[in-house]
């Protein structure tokens, strides 16, 4: 993906799963419900750091993930009222 590439976006929100290739195969790394996934340039642990999206009638919600070596973890979050 590049910068100009637009998130990965469900109609609504959608349960996304992401997949690592492992030595024995590709195993499940992430299962969130989102209505966004962003795979952002930065990495950790070999991997590149993901942002999910969601909304609300009020609110959006941002939740950022990094892999921890096994799977994708929360590692911050926000919370903010649409404008």
């Amino acid at each position: 993906m590049s910068s100009r590439d637009p998130p990965l976006s469900g109609g609504t929100v959608v349960t996304f799963w992401v997949f690592g290739n492992t030595a024995s195969g590709y195993q499940l790394v992430l299962m969130a419900p989102a209505h966004d996934l962003i795979l952002k340039k930065a990495h950790w642990e070999g991997h590149r750091n993901i942002e999910l999206v969601s909304m609300s009638a009020s609110q959006i919600s941002t939740t950022f993930l990094r892999f921890d070596g096994t799977r994708y973890v929360e590692y911050q979050s926000k919370l903010e009222p649409i404008r």
